[in-house]
């Protein structure tokens, strides 16, 4: 196993003789206390008691779980069809195990399986291909690394024996690219990097990273293998590494903000997640965050409830459980199991292949569609976005070109698009339905009157658009409702305030308008007014103010909450703020930012997320591609 001693005031490897001295036997290895990010709190680490700081009051995302049967630390963890594996690791008494024991998370509930051909501690990690666990290295009873590589069949339970390792290791991590199962270990001085091929039953020696990475966190996104912190050659490191396999290449990417080792990563929706660790001194860490490789950017998110080093986690729809690991320096192996369900976060994703602002959007189907929009000139342009791909396809455009729209809404699977400038102060009162399922646009009774600038929505199967806009793309208000049956329009109230390029959305049966201008050019004065229309009484009510005053700004409503994101100030600066409205307490809430600041956005809702695509920052010549995806 592996101890730091300090020396010279360095933190050095050293080489002992049994693994289950002190577990991770680090004891002592650090003289500086945890280093965490600036306001992320705390008291200075101790050497006895361990420091195992409180929980911050964001912490609500977590709950604990039922604990694991038995003890373990330094364990490696998986998941086959939505069941978490945790296997091997050291026990509360210091011994190697080769314990198996299987977490259902619908029922939260354990059952022991069968146990690993040989004990095994400091594994590099475990992965799966084709249902199957694959579980390589790590360190025997005798505390010597390993080279064997196991495959776990979940509907057999039974393990089989694969082809060992060109080179013996553990302490590191393994993932998954293109069903080939890439592992890292570096128990000792030299690191190994090693990718093994089921079909052939084969492995291949691959480059290595620049840095040590002994204990370090890992995971696959996006098709790279990532490489988060651990000890290098005499301190514990923020530093992080991607390898992509298409040009075996290394790359060094934004440093984290909490340096560790003996930490657990897992992907989900597209981000890197840390948790937890070791930083020395005794001191096990409850710290969390999470990389946006888009952006190259690392993000605190909310901390574990119990801190502790050795862990294992793992992903199951979209939750994050860790498991296991331990609290202190010594025999304290622990059996908790905390899960996490990520949210209030962003990930960028792949943008849109043409980029513009002013559009609309509207998510159908699981694709999310771009219409319109401007970038020099306006644009018929139609995309369609798929999450579970990350790609862009070009759809049928629009029949005419169309920018400022009163939105895009989805009524029985067909997307209507209400009005919108189509010219240089000229408004259009076209209603245009686009079916995804055929890919065809069609033209339905044109509004009472020309417009846009607005916002829409659909109750009772009946599209709602408000114009802040009038023909002339000055600004006015107009409401009014189309039925799809009869193909009819039907002028109803207007809201009390002007509303010019306001941001919307149907809850509950109710159309909410927030916010937008009062007038434009010199003129121009936002507001922060909310309103919102009840179909019952045809009446509006003005409810709670907005936060911010804002124009052109994104709307979306999840679980039934408005959110409201970017949009533009009076000196056409553009926003990254987001706030949430509840209409259960008509209160707002400021969220995390938006990474990329933007106007003229335009969002859409796909499976509980928020999209945010296109835009710009600075008027006329900064339009974007950017989509960025949040989750609440």
């Amino acid at each position: 196993m592996i101890t730091f001693v300090p020396q010279t005031g360095r933190r050095v490897p050293v080489r002992q003789p049994a693994l289950a001295l002190l577990l991770f036997a680090l004891a002592g290895c650090a003289e500086d206390g945890p280093v965490a990010p600036d306001g992320a709190g705390g008291p200075p680490a101790a050497a006895v008691p361990p420091t195992v700081l409180p929980a911050a009051a964001s912490t609500n995302l977590w709950a604990t779980k039922a604990p694991m049967p038995s003890g373990r630390t330094l364990l490696a963890v998986g998941v086959v069809d939505k069941v978490v594996y945790a296997v091997g690791g050291l026990t509360a008494a210091g011994a190697t195990a080769a314990t198996v024991q299987a977490y259902n998370s619908s029922t939260n509930t354990w059952a022991t399986k069968a146990s690993l051909p040989q004990a095994r501690a400091a594994l590099n990690g475990a992965a799966q291909i084709n249902g199957i666990l694959y579980v390589a290295g790590g360190k025997d009873a005798a505390d010597g690394p390993t080279r064997t590589l196991y495959a776990y069949n979940p509907s057999t339970n039974t393990w089989a024996t694969k082809a060992p390792m060109p080179v013996a290791d553990g302490c590191g991590a393994s993932g998954v690219i293109a069903g080939k199962l890439y592992v890292f270990g570096n128990c000792g001085v030299t690191p190994t990097f090693q990718r093994y091929t089921p079909s052939t039953n084969t492995w291949t020696k691959l480059k290595l990273p620049a840095f040590k990475h002994q204990f370090p966190a890992g995971a696959v996104v996006g098709g790279k293998f990532y490489l988060a912190g651990g000890f290098g050659a005499s301190d514990f490191s923020t530093t992080v590494e991607a390898y992509d396999p298409a040009s075996n290449t290394w790359s060094t990417k934004a440093s984290m903000n909490v340096q560790r080792s003996h930490a657990a990563a897992v992907a989900i929706n597209g981000l890197l997640y840390v948790e937890g660790g070791y930083q020395g001194n005794n001191t096990f860490l409850y710290f969390v965050e999470a990389y946006d490789p888009g952006t190259n950017t690392w993000i605190t998110r909310p901390r574990m409830p119990t801190g502790r080093g050795g862990l294992g986690a793992a992903a199951v729809t979209g939750k994050l459980y860790t498991i296991g690991g331990q609290v202190m320096n010594g025999t304290n192996a622990v059996t908790t199991n905390e899960v996490y369900v990520p949210g209030d976060v962003w990930v960028t994703k792949a943008a849109m292949p043409t980029v513009r602002s002013a559009l609309a959007a509207a998510g159908t189907g699981g694709k999310l569609y771009a219409i319109g929009g401007i970038r020099g000139t306006i644009l018929a342009t139609n995309e369609a976005y798929t999450p579970s791909t990350d790609k862009w396809a070009v759809r049928a455009p629009l029949p005419e070109p169309r920018i400022s729209t009163d939105g895009a809404t989805v009524i029985n699977g067909l997307i209507y698009v209400p009005g919108g400038i189509k010219g240089f102060g000229v408004a259009s009162n076209t209603l245009y339905a686009y079916n995804p399922s055929t890919n065809t646009w069609a033209t339905k009774a044109a509004m009472p009157a020309a417009g846009g600038c607005g916002a829409s929505g659909a109750i009772g199967g009946k599209l709602y658009a408000f114009s802040g806009c009038d023909a002339t793309g000055s600004v006015a208000k107009r409401f009014d409702r189309y039925d799809p049956s009869t193909n009819t329009w039907t002028t109803l109230a207007a809201p009390a305030s002007l509303h010019f390029y306001p941001a919307g959305g149907v809850i509950n049966g109710k159309f909410y308008l927030v916010g937008g201008a009062t007038g434009s050019g010199t003129q121009k004065v936002l507001t922060q007014a909310l309103e919102s229309y009840d179909p019952g009484t045809g009446s509006w009510k003005t409810l709670a103010p907005a936060p911010t005053a804002r124009s052109a700004a994104g709307a979306v409503v999840i679980n039934g909450l408005l959110y409201v994101i970017g949009g533009y100030d009076a000196g056409n600066n553009a926003f990254s703020t987001v706030e949430m409205y509840s209409p259960a307490t008509n209160t707002w809430r400021t969220l995390s930012s938006m990474p990329t600041a933007r106007g003229f956005t335009a969002a859409g809702v796909l499976n509980g997320q928020a999209y945010v695509v296109g835009g710009e920052c600075c008027g006329p010549g900064s339009e974007t591609g950017t989509n960025q995806a949040y989750t609440p």
